[in-house]
């Protein structure tokens, strides 16, 4: 938003930064460069996200060279033996490939796993968009029925205050994460 002081109920949110008709349109650049500016947290909440280690060069290492900075990294990642995700990867038309990448997803973590105890964990719940938070900057993924999340819309949102759009975003998150179940 360019003007952001001249946002109002009628022209919408100050909080929108920009939106993408689908996931695959938005730059690895773009989760690199706010992955590496993060000083405070780094929240990943979704099925797989095998994306981000695929798509940037070194994540697990950025990830862990964020923690161990002093940022509070969190992964929250589709338990592969749950009913939630048997399906999502039923109703993407994948089947057990879902499970598959969740096993991958966590197999990537492995290094900030063993560097910070209790920094990943597994969720057996439905999750209606993935969350990626740096800092105040939130990226929501919705997941829109028989698509995959590659293939649906990402709002780029900028915290501005406790109950917009963000907030509750990040709300979701911590119900999300509260429920996990820690990894081994």
């Amino acid at each position: 938003m360019l003007f952001p002081e001249l946002a109002s109920a009628f022209s919408g949110t100050d909080e929108l930064v920009g939106l993408y008709t689908t996931r695959a349109e938005v730059p690895a650049s773009l989760i690199a460069t706010l992955a590496s500016e993060a000083t405070a947290h780094i929240d990943l909440c979704a099925y797989a996200a095998t994306w981000l280690w695929d798509s940037i060069p070194a994540f697990a290492d950025l990830l862990a060279e964020r923690s161990a900075a002093g940022v509070a990294v969190r992964v929250c990642l589709g338990d592969p033996a749950s009913e939630a995700v048997r399906l999502r990867g039923s109703e993407e038309g994948i089947g057990e490939a879902m499970a598959g990448r969740c096993r991958l997803a966590i197999s990537y973590t492995a290094p900030l796993a063993a560097a910070v105890p209790g920094a990943v964990r597994m969720t057996r719940a439905t999750l209606y968009a993935s969350i990626f938070r740096f800092d105040d900057e939130v990226l929501a993924n919705f997941h829109l029925l028989g698509n995959p999340a590659a293939a649906s819309p990402v709002l780029h949102l900028r915290r501005r205050r406790s109950n917009g759009i963000a907030a509750n975003v990040q709300r979701t998150f911590e119900a999300v994460w509260a429920q996990a179940a820690p990894l081994g």
